[in-house]
């Protein structure tokens, strides 16, 4: 299976500089890029409105939704990921089967001995599959109590995707990145979890939440490999479905 993107966006406000983050997330959709969202809901900062709006953005791109406090932010960070993780998996076998067999139920269509071969196989894909993911992480002044629970969830992500058999990557935006920018790069996609926690641990809070610019500062960070996102599949893992459905 070719290398899935995701992007995980933590905030705890609404956006209120540049684009809508709704229509960015939509695009970074477009091109097979999952978008994620967590929100922080200390002091009741972010609100119904920023509640709504953090569900809209992932809604648009195809992603999953949490609501959280900062001290669940650890569990929630590779929670989301995981199962984001799983679910594109089982999309893709599904559409692979549906294809296959003319019959939209994709895996339902399979008899009942063959669906075990396909829950196996999508838990192998769920380790071996090679995984970007960027985070991108809300420092507008309202974070600044919660930016040690962010460095934490970051960490203990960072570590256990390195448990993972595939190659797992982390790229780190900031947003705002100053007065002038909407956004800093602090990282390209890394494997090496310290230097991640690194860059994280430097991150300033201040400014406004420019969550729709920040979300096409990662369309452009992964507009190389957007024509390589199509591809979903390789020959070998085609190869492997066919012989689970013809067995």
């Amino acid at each position: 299976m070719a290398e899935l993107k995701q992007v995980l966006l933590i905030t705890d406000g609404c956006s209120n500089v540049g684009q809508d983050p709704v229509e960015a997330a939509k695009e970074l959709a477009k091109h097979n890029i999952t978008v994620n969202v967590i929100g922080i809901i200390d002091h009741g900062m972010i609100g119904s409105k920023g509640i709504a709006e953090v569900q809209s953005i992932a809604r648009a791109g195809k992603g999953l939704c949490e609501i959280v406090k900062s001290h669940d932010l650890t569990y929630t960070v590779q929670a989301v990921t995981q199962q984001a993780l799983n679910l594109t998996i089982e999309h893709v076998v599904n559409r692979q089967l549906t294809e296959m067999l003319g019959d939209k139920r994709g895996i339902q269509a399979l008899a009942p001995e063959n669906r075990g071969k396909f829950v196996e196989l999508m838990d192998d894909l769920s380790e071996q599959t090679p995984l970007k993911i960027v985070l991108l992480i809300d420092v507008s002044a309202s974070m600044r109590s919660k930016m040690k629970n962010v460095e934490d969830a970051i960490y203990n992500l960072s570590m256990s995707l390195q448990a993972r058999t595939g190659n797992s990557e982390i790229a780190v935006i900031a947003f705002p990145g100053s007065i002038q920018e909407h956004t800093k790069m602090l990282s390209n996609f890394t494997n090496e979890p310290s230097l991640v926690i690194e860059l994280c641990s430097m991150l300033q809070t201040s400014g406004a939440t420019p969550t729709g610019p920040a979300l096409l500062a990662v369309q452009q960070l992964l507009n190389d490999d957007n024509e390589y996102l199509r591809i979903n599949t390789s020959i070998n893992r085609e190869r492997e479905l066919v012989d689970y459905v013809v067995k």
